[in-house]
């Protein structure tokens, strides 16, 4: 009766550690998959900053020469090529 007891509370324990491995497996790839999201839109939000600014500061004040006059295309123009790369930040933290 003890020796099977004995080996219940073994087969008991030994659950349990294969539980907490395959947790732990898990774990660790939800973490690399989070890391690879992370770097992913990290990219993507350079791409998108690096194309905003080139639309402001190149594309933009060429396209309102046309419709804007004297003064005004002049300081458009120069507002817009002043205008700082737009930094964005990713919203997946770290783990």
């Amino acid at each position: 009766m003890e020796e099977e007891k004995a080996l219940q509370l073994k087969l008991k324990q030994e659950r349990k550690n294969q539980e907490r491995i395959a947790i732990k497996a898990i774990i660790t790839a939800k973490k690399a998959r989070l890391g690879t999201t992370r770097q992913n839109s990290t990219s993507t939000l350079n791409e998108l900053a690096e194309a905003m600014y080139q639309q402001s500061n190149s594309i933009l004040p060429g396209a309102l020469e046309g419709a804007l006059q004297g003064n005004s295309a002049t300081s458009a123009k120069q507002s817009l090529t002043q205008l700082a790369k737009p930094t964005f930040k990713t919203p997946v933290k770290e783990v």
